[in-house]
């Protein structure tokens, strides 16, 4: 059975704009109409974040509420239109409150490097959201290490990733000096 919205405010905007101030239900329940005003949301908003979510596509598609509700829960991107999520400075407001909020975020923005070391320096655990390339960013890693909030066994994990990567780096300037070692002895011997 399809439940309908019930108007219970009978039309009248004063009427809604009080009770969104007091209610954390009551901008859910409005009619769509009222889910599309975006007086009416800001109102919701503002005393209570999450109401974002029963905002209409339009108004979750509005850079200033979408703004707006990320001040009081970065979790609130998720509900953000598809193209709010591949904005900076949309991104950077989310993880400003909640470094895990990057898990909404548009793939070419988690793969932006100075957002994802924002993010993690906010909460290591969103090392989780980065791809593979900026999971062994030697930066990024420590950002996630240092993290207080992080889990303890990934900061093992990722301590143990820090170890590989430095000893992959200097396995590869060895070589490289080795390289460079012969390279010098044949010169010399053709030289002299």
């Amino acid at each position: 059975m399809k439940t309908q919205k019930i108007n219970l405010f009978n039309g009248e905007k004063e009427n809604l704009l009080f009770a969104v101030r007091s209610d954390t239900n009551a901008f859910k329940n409005a009619s769509e109409e009222f889910r599309n005003d975006i007086e009416v949301a800001l109102a919701a908003i503002r005393y209570y974040g999450p109401a974002f979510k029963y905002a209409s596509k339009e108004l979750q598609n509005n850079k200033e509420l979408v703004l707006v509700a990320l001040k009081s829960n970065g979790n609130l991107l998720e509900y953000a239109s598809e193209e709010l999520k591949k904005d900076k400075e949309i991104v950077l407001r989310a993880i400003e409150n909640d470094g895990l909020s990057l898990q909404y975020a548009s793939e070419e923005i988690k793969n932006d490097r100075d957002i994802a070391l924002k993010a993690v320096r906010r909460n290591g655990e969103a090392l989780r959201y980065l791809n593979e390339e900026l999971k062994n960013d030697i930066e990024i890693l420590l950002a996630a290490i240092k993290d207080p909030s992080s889990n303890p066994i990934i900061k093992q994990e990722k301590i143990r990733d820090i170890i590989i990567f430095v000893k992959k780096k200097i396995d590869q300037t060895l070589k490289l000096f080795t390289i460079i070692e012969e390279k010098v002895l044949q010169l010399t011997l053709v030289i002299f």
